[in-house]
Parts: C-alpha cells; sequence; structure tokens
C-alpha cells in the first residue's frame, strides 16, 4: 500500500519536469552559493546533494516534486541512500566523525558519533562511505594514531537501524596519509585504496562478513593515489588513476581472487580531468576534455581500450567545453552531460553514445538547460522509471548559484519520458521452493505509435508460452531467465529479460528479521517498520529476488502488504494491537519458517512496593480512621509518568476513583473512613500520553 504524506507547516514545492531548457527545476533556495555535489537513485524517489553553507540533500519524486522542505536537509559531507527514500552520511570533524540518517520524511532516525578506538586519535584525515547494497552503510577512515606515528584504517560497518555490525581496524604507513578512495563491491562488503609501506599504495577488500578477503599493491603501474574505484560486478575492483611520471590516465583490473587483469595497465586517456563509470559488462566509460572537444571512451572486460589512444570525439567547435559527467546505461552505452558556452553564457548539453562508439542523438549533442547566466559542476544519475536525473549549479538568478534539475530521456528530450516501445515484465514472485508457480504479467509494456499484438514468453527451462498474461510451473532447481517478447501491428519487437531464482528446499534460505523500533506501545497506539533481508544458508549471500515470502505474528496485526524492495530486502509495517508482551514475527517460504524476529509490546507500569499503613491516625476520631498510602515509581516502565490515580473499594469488587496526584507525590492520605468496613486499595500510572497502566497489587484492611 502506498502512503501519501502531506506536510502542513513545511514550505513543499510541486514543480514537476519541465520541457523547456529554459525553466528546469530548482532544488535550492539559499541566500548563499549552492554548488551540486552529487545525485543518487533511492528506490522510488531521487536524491540531489550540494554544498553551501553545510552539504545539504533534497529528495524528489519521479515526476521531479521536491518532497523536503526548500532548502533541503543538512547532512554529512559523504552520503549514500538508505533505500528506502532517506540518506545516510557521515563527517571527519578533527579527532571525531559523525555519521546519521534522514529518513524519508527528512526526520533524523539516529546519529553517532565516535571518537575511537582510543584516545590516540589525533585526527581524522580522510573518510569514506559507501552503501552496503541493504540499506545501511560502511564507513573507511584514515586517520592519525598520535602514539604510533602511523596513519591508519578503519573500517566499521553500520546496519540500517544505526547498530554497528562490525569494526575493524587496519594498520597503514607511518608517516604519509593518503587521500582515501572507496566503493562498494556490490555484494556488502567493501573496496578501497590505501597507503601502503613506504609509498607504495593497496587496494583492500573486505567482504561483507568482515573478512579481509584480499590486499594488493598496484604499485607496479606507479600510480599515484586512484582517483576512481569501480566494481566490476564479479567480485573484482577497476581503478583508474595518473602515473606519476607520466601524468596520462591508466587503468588496472583485480579479479574477486586480487589477480591482477589487465597487466602493466590499459592507458585511457592524456587528459588528467576526466570522469568514469562502469560499462555493466565488466569494463568501464570515461568522459574528457580538451578546451573545445568533449571525449570518450570505452575499456572493456580484457583491459582493451576500444576507442582509440585519444577516445572517441563526442563534439567539437569554437567554444569552451568543461569536464563532462558520465552515466551508465549498461549494455544500452553511456550518456555525457557538460557545461559549453557556443552560447556565451554556460549551458548544459549532453549525448548518448552506444556500446560500439556511434553518437545516439544529435551530432552537436543536445540542449539540457539554455537558461541565462552560467550553469556548470553537472552530476547525473540514472532513474529507475526511465530517464536520467542532471544536476547542476546554476548562476541564473543573477544574486548567487542556486542548484536546479532536469529530466533527460533516453531518446534525448527532456520532461515525462515515455518509451515509444518497451516490454515489460511483472510476476508475484520471481522464485521460491519446487514446484513453484508463477503468475507472469505482460500488460504494462507499452507501444505510443501502434498496437501490440502478441506476447511471447520463453520461460528459460525448455518451455515458452503465448498470451498477455500468463501461468507457469519451475519443477526443478536452478536460475532461470525469462524472457517476454512483444510485436506491435506494424511489426516491431521489443525484448525484455527477468531472473527467476528457485531451490530445493527452504532449507536452503535463511531470513534475517530486523524491526525498528523493536519495543512499541500495545493496543496499537504505535507501529513498527520491519525489514527483512534473504540469504542462501550455504554461503550467506544475500538473494536478490522477490521469492514470495509471507509472514506471521503471533500476537498483533500487520497492516500493509508485503512489499519487495529495491537493495535486496523486503519491508511490512507492523502494527501492534494486542496485550502488553513479546509477539514473534515469523517468515514463512512456501509454508516453511525460514527465520524470526521479536518485537515487545508495551504499556506503563503499575508503582511497585505499595503499602497501606492502616494504623494511621486511628483514634483521632471515635469510629474513624485515616490510611496512609505510600508506593514506589516503577523503573522499569519505558513511559514518562505524569500522575497516580488512587482508587478504593468500600466493602466491594467496585473500586472508584478518589484522586489524582502528580507523579512527583508518592504518598496519599485517605480522610475519615468509617471503622467495620473492609477497604481496598491499588493505584495506577499514567503516561505523559494520557494512557493508564495496569492496577498495582491490591491491598485489604486486615
Amino acid at each position: 500500500m502506498k502512503k501519501v504524506i502531506i506536510y502542513i507547516l513545511l514550505a513543499i514545492l510541486f514543480i514537476s519536469w519541465s520541457e523547456d531548457t529554459n525553466e528546469n527545476s530548482r532544488m535550492s533556495y539559499s541566500w548563499l552559493n549552492d554548488f551540486a555535489k552529487t545525485c543518487f537513485n533511492n528506490g522510488e524517489t531521487l536524491n540531489v546533494i550540494w554544498k553551501s553553507d553545510y552539504p545539504r540533500a533534497q529528495s524528489l519524486d519521479r515526476d521531479g516534486n521536491v518532497l523536503w522542505s526548500e532548502n533541503g536537509v543538512v547532512v554529512g559531507d559523504c552520503a549514500v541512500p538508505d533505500l528506502d527514500g532517506g540518506i545516510i552520511s557521515a563527517t571527519a570533524s578533527g579527532s571525531s566523525y559523525t555519521i546519521k540518517r534522514i529518513n524519508h520524511r527528512h526526520q533524523q532516525s539516529w546519529q553517532h558519533t565516535i571518537t575511537g578506538p582510543s584516545s590516540a586519535i589525533s585526527e581524522y584525515v580522510y573518510l569514506g562511505l559507501v552503501s552496503d547494497e541493504n540499506g545501511g552503510a560502511i564507513v573507511v577512515t584514515n586517520y592519525h594514531n598520535g602514539s604510533t606515528g602511523l596513519y591508519e584504517v578503519r573500517v566499521r560497518k553500520y546496519n540500517h537501524d544505526g547498530g554497528y555490525v562490525w569494526d575493524l581496524g587496519l594498520t597503514g604507513d607511518a608517516g604519509s596519509a593518503g587521500p582515501l578512495k572507496a566503493v562498494s563491491d556490490g555484494f556488502g562488503g567493501v573496496y578501497y585504496s590505501r597507503p601502503g609501506t613506504g609509498g607504495s599504495v593497496y587496494i583492500d577488500h573486505i567482504n561483507s562478513n568482515a573478512s579481509t578477503a584480499w590486499s594488493s599493491s598496484i604499485s607496479s603501474l606507479n600510480f599515484t593515489f586512484p582517483n576512481y574505484l569501480i566494481a566490476d560486478g564479479s567480485g573484482g575492483v577497476i581503478y583508474v588513476g595518473e602515473q606519476a611520471a607520466s601524468g596520462v590516465i591508466y587503468a588496472g583490473k583485480l579479479s574477486s581472487a586480487a589477480a591482477n587483469m589487465w597487466g602493466a595497465g590499459t592507458h585511457v586517456f592524456n587528459s588528467s580531468d576526466y570522469h568514469v563509470v562502469s560499462d555493466g559488462q565488466g569494463g568501464i566509460f570515461a568522459g574528457s576534455h580538451t578546451r573545445q572537444s568533449i571525449f570518450a571512451q570505452r575499456v572493456n572486460s580484457a583491459g582493451t581500450a576500444l576507442w582509440g589512444t585519444e577516445g572517441r570525439r563526442v563534439v567539437t567547435g569554437k567554444t569552451a567545453h568543461c569536464r563532462p559527467t558520465m552515466v551508465s546505461a549498461g549494455a544500452e552505452g553511456a550518456l555525457l552531460f557538460w557545461p559549453d558556452n557556443r552560447n556565451f553564457d554556460l549551458d548544459i548539453y549532453g549525448q548518448k553514445i552506444s556500446s560500439d562508439g556511434r553518437m545516439l542523438w544529435d551530432a552537436a549533442g543536445v540542449p539540457i538547460c539554455t537558461a541565462k547566466g552560467d550553469q556548470f559542476q553537472v552530476v547525473a544519475e540514472r532513474v529507475n522509471s526511465g530517464g536520467t536525473l542532471v544536476s547542476w549549479s546554476d548562476f541564473r538568478n543573477l544574486n548567487n548559484y542556486d542548484v536546479y534539475a532536469q529530466k533527460v530521456c533516453d531518446n534525448g528530450t527532456i520532461g515525462y519520458c515515455l518509451q515509444d516501445f518497451q516490454a515489460v515484465i511483472k510476476a508475484d514472485r520471481y522464485g521460491g521452493v519446487s514446484p513453484v508457480t508463477i503468475n507472469f504479467d505482460g500488460s504494462d509494456s507499452v507501444c505510443s505509435k501502434s498496437e501490440i499484438i502478441s506476447w511471447y514468453w520463453d520461460f528459460g527451462d525448455g518451455s515458452d508460452g503465448a498470451g498477455e498474461q500468463i501461468t507457469h510451473t519451475y519443477s526443478s532447481p536452478g536460475r532461470y531467465e525469462v524472457t517476454l517478447t512483444v510485436t506491435s501491428a506494424d511489426n516491431c519487437k521489443s525484448i525484455v529479460t527477468e531472473e527467476v531464482l528457485v531451490f530445493g528446499s527452504a532449507d536452503e534460505v535463511r531470513a534475517e528479521v530486523s524491526l525498528s523500533p523493536s519495543q512499541i506501545k500495545a493496543y496499537g497506539n504505535e507501529s513498527s517498520s520491519v525489514y527483512i533481508t534473504l540469504y542462501k544458508t550455504a554461503t550467506n549471500a544475500v538473494i536478490g529476488f522477490d521469492l514470495g515470502i509471507s509472514t506471521g505474528v503471533s500476537t498483533g496485526t500487520l497492516e500493509d502488504e508485503l512489499v519487495y524492495v529495491s537493495g535486496l530486502r523486503y519491508y511490512r509495517q507492523a502494527l501492534s494491537s494486542g496485550d502488553p508482551g513479546t509477539a514473534t514475527l515469523t517468515v514463512y517460504l512456501d509454508g516453511v519458517s525460514i527465520g524470526s524476529g521479536e518485537i515487545s509490546y508495551l504499556w506503563p507500569q503499575p508503582p511497585v512496593n505499595f503499602y497501606v499503613n492502616w494504623n494511621a491516625n486511628r483514634g483521632l476520631f471515635q469510629g474513624q480512621f485515616s490510611p496512609e498510602l505510600e508506593w514506589n515509581p516503577n523503573t522499569t516502565s519505558t513511559f514518562e509518568i505524569v500522575k497516580y490515580r488512587i482508587y478504593r473499594a468500600d466493602g466491594s469488587s467496585n473500586y472508584k476513583l478518589i484522586a489524582e496526584v502528580e507523579s512527583t507525590v508518592l504518598t496519599y492520605s485517605d480522610q475519615m473512613l468509617s471503622s467495620g468496613i473492609n477497604y481496598s486499595y491499588y493505584i495506577t500510572a499514567v503516561d505523559s500520553e494520557g494512557d493508564e497502566s495496569d492496577p498495582s497489587d491490591i491491598v485489604t484492611s486486615p
């Protein structure tokens, strides 16, 4: 169930993508200069980071609507998506660093300031932050140890809820500190570069369970510190940087076992002003420039530079060009965006280049922004729903730089992106325990210029079928590719492939359940977010398939449907509606339990050590007495208690409220009770929300 949240007190902007290159979408409204730093895809939303008085972030939906307050939210120097629409960021300052999470409602979920691992740390010099691909983050720091004189490396992993998973301290080079680069390995671990003994340079791989997979020197290429680390998707890493002697750009590659795959390295560019991204096939795309030309280069998985010594010329002319920003489109090629002053002011232009080096848009590039004033410092990221988010620093208001953004379609137009012809596969699940039956749906396939007349399915197991919607059963364990081919009335075809993962037994899958918070108020007053991640039991590797799991809870109810979220996890909203106590949430795969988690339903606790002095004030008035009541606070209560209520029964079980006292008062004197009647008392505690505890122990007159 998707929820729409409307913030009444915040200035939420609804701008949506413009189709006018002079308009675009404004991200920041600061009175200071704002300079774009980065942007990233975050599930159903997009995030843009810029530098102002502090680093700030903004969130947009797929239609370009700004979701957070108009000047964004203050974040750290480094930021990664939390995969739920929020951001985890970190900043180093002196002898400590701070890491925090801002959730999708731009509220701070948690924050930690780290000053360890010892008091000998004099300064955190460099800090890198990468996603753990599961909603958490890994922090890599280079710090100076004042006791040893060494610059050392520390790697710490945090989960989505702010708890740290592991913490490693690794010794680095004595007497120097290198600019640290870090990148996710795509499987819950991290690659990072660091200084080694005697000025050498190393790349380390820490895998998801905190063991050092390998450490390898790259000094044989005579590298300065790498400017880019790129995961190759197969457990290896590509590194790109300058050779110290020549200053030209070279690339190298280490396999998943740290083997040198590209020998003495591959020449990429002579220019030192460049940008590099993955080609999605084990190699890289790179973009660079001279004063009047933009160049692109592709190095394939074997380490061969495919487009010559200089690369493929993207655009040229008697205009100044700045460094292009590249975005990988995988097998489709890459996109480049750059500042260009062909119209006197710096404007933003773009081009798409195929994997074999062909220019797919207008030969001169397509305009993205042609507003007055200069536009520069371009950042870009692919969008899940299609197209690319491009953001930049913009001086169109002629007072200071603001941050603007634009969505660019895969055909080079701007604004809303609708593919002309696109096959789309949806399914109720993408795996399970054999035999598993899956319902496939191709009805979201689109053809804007004609009519789709056929849907042909190849299920990857030797079976096929036809129809807009179809059901298929996989009888044997394995990994299968299901392919949908749709054909239009004018005989055009579009093909899309999805994967299916089938297990022989539910024992091959393990579920890890995280509840945040793990303690909530009972009787339906609060809710807890439930996150579920699936692992292969044998290898502990994360399973990146929607296996159609189900959940059940022993006490309480679960609102919302189970949802598979990008980032290899499931999400559901748990709602407490039972009595106080502990409930177990169990995960099932095709009816078999594969994991569980516990949640505590809490309620205000009654006072303890309740005592009544029945003889107090007895005899002052004939036939009457005034008992004194005493009690102590319950220190196990989680909630703020604001008052106590005193109840009394006169010789029966019919208790009536006779008094309320503030929480600082722990005694009460009842007045002028008649002798000869058996009285009973109990006390309750009331919290700041007005919720009342169960009764304390009942005390009855002797």
